[in-house]
C-alpha cells in the first residue's frame, strides 16, 4: 500500500524543502501516523482517565496568522488555542516544526478524545446529581403531605378547644410541628 498524501501536505513539505533526509523522513513518519488508530498497530493505549479539570485550564481564543514570509495577516479570525499555554497543559498536542524558528502547530484532532471523555464526566455528573433531585423530591412530597396532616389536625383541634389547656397545649404542639416541618421544607429546598 503506497502512502497518500493530501495538496496540502505536498505543498507543506515543499515549503520547509530542502530538509536534511533525516527530518524528511521524521516529517513523512510523523505526518503518516497522524490518523492512523487500527488496533493491530497501536501499543501502549491507556485510557484518558480525567478531563474537565484539564478542559478547565485551556484558554481558547480568537487569532490571526501572520505570515513567516511576508508579516502580513493571513486570512479571517480564527478559533483555537495559543501552541504555548495549550503546550503546558497538554504536550502531546503541540508539534515543533523543522523550519529554522521551530513553529508550533496544534494537533486539533487529538483534541477530540480529550473533549469526549470530558463530556462523559459530565453525563456522569448530571445522573448523579438526578439522581439526588429524584430523592429530594420524593422527601419534600413525603414533607407536603405531613404538613398538610399537621394543618388539617391543627384546623381540628382549633376548632374543638374551648377553655379546655389541655387542647390549648396540643394546638400549640401541632403550630409547632407545623412551623419545624415548613423549615425542613425550606431548608431542603435551599440545598
Amino acid at each position: 500500500m503506497r502512502p497518500v498524501f493530501s495538496l496540502f501536505g505536498a505543498a507543506l513539505l515543499g515549503w520547509v524543502a530542502p530538509m536534511p533526509a533525516q527530518a524528511q523522513r521524521l516529517y513523512m513518519e510523523r505526518n503518516l501516523d497522524r490518523n492512523l488508530a487500527d488496533a493491530r498497530l497501536l501499543r501502549n493505549i491507556e485510557p484518558v482517565q480525567t478531563a474537565s479539570a484539564n478542559l478547565l485550564r485551556l484558554r481558547p481564543v480568537r487569532y490571526q496568522v501572520q505570515s513567516p514570509v511576508s508579516g502580513a495577516l493571513l486570512g479571517p479570525l480564527r478559533l483555537g488555542f495559543v501552541a504555548q499555554q495549550l503546550h503546558t497543559v497538554y504536550p502531546g498536542m503541540v508539534l515543533r516544526d523543522y523550519d529554522a524558528k521551530g513553529t508550533l502547530r496544534v494537533e486539533y484532532g487529538q483534541l477530540i478524545p480529550v473533549l469526549t471523555r470530558g463530556f462523559q464526566e459530565q453525563y456522569q455528573r448530571i445522573q448523579i446529581l438526578e439522581g439526588q433531585l429524584e430523592v429530594l423530591n420524593r422527601e419534600l412530597v413525603a414533607l407536603r403531605a405531613e404538613n398538610g396532616r399537621l394543618t388539617v389536625g391543627l384546623a381540628a383541634a382549633s376548632a374543638g378547644a374551648v377553655a379546655n389547656p389541655r387542647q390549648a397545649a396540643q394546638i400549640t404542639e401541632l403550630q409547632s410541628a407545623v412551623r419545624q416541618l415548613q423549615s425542613a421544607v425550606s431548608t431542603t429546598f435551599a440545598r
